[in-house]
């Protein structure tokens, strides 16, 4: 019987600091394609979200538009997601959340006349109001409207 022993050395090795220094670039990589196509998604709207900051502070405004599925031709739709220092359900503030309502649609009226799409190109306009108290279910109600009905 003759017994050798083979020695083998791998094939390729790559040593540990590449592969944390690649991990490393691949995550640096990814935030930074996040992040392009978050600026990307909202600079349209940034004239209206700040606006919304200026006027209503420590509103945390949020602004979106387009349609829900654009491969199947849905209207296109502008919402805007706002905090507010009250219940939006309490149906004593109803006169209050229609006027606010109101100024949102103004404003998405003034400043999105420069960007890709005026509000008036938009079917339907909806704010969504949210308060959230500590350690409690947020509350939060959705108004929605067809914008021809608020050019009137």
């Amino acid at each position: 019987m003759n017994d050798t022993v083979e020695s083998r050395t791998p094939d390729k090795v790559i040593a540990g600091s590449k592969v944390v220094f690649a991990m490393f670039g691949l995550g640096f990589l990814i935030t930074g394609m996040l992040y392009l196509y978050w600026s990307l998604h909202t600079a349209p709207f940034l004239p209206l979200q700040q606006a919304i900051a200026d006027e209503f502070e420590d509103s945390r405004p949020r602004v979106e538009g387009g349609q829900k599925k654009k491969h199947q031709e849905t209207p296109p739709i502008l919402r805007v997601v706002m905090k507010v220092d009250f219940d939006p359900n309490d149906s004593q503030r109803s006169e209050e959340i229609e006027t606010l309502f109101n100024r949102l649609a103004e404003l998405a009226s003034d400043k999105l006349t420069e960007t890709f799409r005026p509000f008036d190109d938009y079917e339907t306009f909806e704010v969504h109001f949210y308060y959230s108290l500590p350690e409690q279910k947020r509350r939060e109600l959705a108004v929605s409207r067809d914008v021809s009905e608020l050019l009137k």
